[in-house]
């Protein structure tokens, strides 16, 4: 690949190009960033954190403690002011997530290729859709950056102590992040004590790396460090449900390992751009001891992550996609080494331009997908179910479910509800959502899973027989927007019957 890296990256033109996307990024980022809390179901308690009350760590605490930075100058200490500042800080985090991809890009890949792997990152799904949530995932997916960064300057340059410090800062931001830092300082804790000699760390190196990743910590998390007891119970709790699962349990060998690649990968960054990873990533793997640097830290840190949450029974719908997130740099990287390794070979014009074509395609068909997505964030179909309820007046009385709610949360699932009580209670219909009733329509055909899926699937195909209005999204739903929404008449018919709520 070219190796044009010249000065800085931001002065002349390149800064200016540089600085032009980051800026086109930024808006795309915050573009219908105001819709309501209730449609992401985890904004809520990340507002109520942020607005001051006590966390539960059932992630790190450095996006609350941003966006608590951040608030003051948004404005007042309103819930709706407080989502704003967390927004802002993951999309501050996703233009961060270019930038350093730019950074990280750049001395291999060369200018231009570094400049259009950023855009078309910024352009997927999976990156423009979560820098709109106030999600700790685009945040940690910065902070691994800036680790593999560090991590690319030890590997070339070898072992000091301003490199230490580097890398322990950023070990110690991706840990203020999320627990799944602990993968990361695993990839890197490996090497510096065991791997080739050239890259072992002095026992003083070692405990300036553990200065600097202990004093970010300390920096994020201050006075919460005294609260022990919740720390840990917030940890084991989120370890617990990585290894066992939640209501429904998708294991990787029923999908041969390739539930995220399906479900996750291919919707959030197009199976053309996947295409050329996968073509890059064999490339890479020939060149064996001729492998660059980024190459290897693109293999081994994508295959890490991406394992790590595919042997875990953890992937709750809607948005397992964001367990993904780490991976998307290194699959970007790939895929230009992919249309580079193809074009030094493809010599042809006709193969030429037939590659430019497909690569163009690859970056064209996701940008397209994020920019539908994105655009259809202040339109949701649960505020369209509202809509529909205004104009209709008084005459109905819906029960909804919490993915059907647009602003406050429903009863979490319709089948833990005694619907003939609710009939007599005065309800008149139910809302049901395709985020709540598709995991357990799918899940049910899975031999491996819980006993207590089979019935979620019966009490939803039962409540279907009855007559329903559906709410169909203009672009198919992606993460947290944009469900379809079934109103269903529960005034006549038989209604099934409820299902126990599983223990806790």
């Amino acid at each position: 690949m070219s190796r044009e890296a010249g000065g800085p990256p931001w002065t002349g033109r390149e800064g200016l190009a540089l600085a032009a996307l980051l800026a086109a990024a930024a808006f795309f980022f915050t573009w219908n960033n105001r819709f309501p809390i209730g449609l992401h179901a985890d904004e809520g308690k990340k507002v109520r954190f942020i607005l001051g009350a006590s966390p539960d760590f059932h992630h790190p605490l450095l996006l609350i403690q941003a966006a608590r930075w951040v608030r003051p100058a948004v404005g007042a200490a309103e819930p709706e002011v407080a989502a704003l500042a967390g927004r802002a800080v993951s999309a501050a985090a996703g233009v961060a997530v270019l930038a350093l991809f730019y950074l990280l890009a750049r001395p291999a890949a060369g200018r231009r290729a570094a400049w259009a792997g950023a855009a078309a990152l910024a352009a997927t799904p999976l990156v423009a859709v979560h820098a709109h949530y106030v999600k700790e995932d685009m945040v940690f997916t910065a902070a691994v950056l800036a680790a593999a960064l560090a991590w690319r300057a030890w590997l070339r340059s070898g072992p000091s102590a301003g490199r230490a410090a580097w890398l322990g800062a950023s070990l110690g931001l991706a840990g203020s992040c999320h627990y799944k830092a602990v993968l990361l300082a695993g990839l890197v804790g490996w090497t510096l004590t065991r791997g080739a000699r050239p890259h072992r760390a002095s026992a003083g190196q070692l405990a300036g790396l553990a200065a600097a990743a202990l004093a970010i910590l300390v920096l994020v998390h201050g006075r919460e460090l005294a609260r022990v007891s919740a720390a840990g119970s917030g940890a084991g709790l989120m370890f617990a449900d990585a290894v066992g699962g939640q209501d429904v349990d998708f294991y990787p060998v029923p999908y041969f390992f390739s539930f995220h690649l399906t479900r996750s990968l291919v919707p959030g960054l197009g199976a053309g751009l996947l295409g050329f990873a996968a073509a890059g990533a064999w490339l890479a793997w020939r060149a064996g001891a001729r492998r660059s640097v980024e190459d290897g830290i693109a293999l081994v840190w994508c295959v890490a992550f991406y394992l790590a949450v595919e042997f875990s029974p953890k992937k709750p719908p809607p948005d397992f996609g964001r367990y993904v997130l780490p991976c998307a740099p290194f699959l970007v990287w790939l895929a230009l080494r992919g249309v580079a390794g193809l074009w030094a070979r493809w010599r042809p014009p006709v193969a030429r331009i037939l590659l430019a074509s497909l690569a163009a395609l690859a970056i064209a068909a996701p940008a397209w997908r994020a920019a539908e997505v994105v655009g259809g964030m202040g339109d949701d179909t649960r505020l369209a179910l509202e809509r529909r309820l205004t104009e209709q007046g008084g005459g109905m009385r819906v029960l909804r479910e919490d993915y059907a709610a647009p602003s406050v949360q429903g009863v979490q699932s319709l089948a833990f509800v005694d619907l003939e009580r609710a009939r007599l209670d005065g309800y008149t219909h139910v809302a049901a959502s395709s985020f709540r009733f598709e995991r357990y329509l799918e899940a049910e055909r899975i031999a491996q899973q819980r006993p207590g899926v089979a019935r979620m699937a019966a009490f939803y195909r039962e409540l279907f027989r009855l007559p329903y209005e559906e709410f169909r999204p203009p672009v198919p739903g992606y993460a947290f927007s944009n469900p379809t929404l079934r109103l269903v008449d529960i005034r006549k018919g038989a209604l099934p019957a409820p299902v126990p709520r599983p223990r806790s």
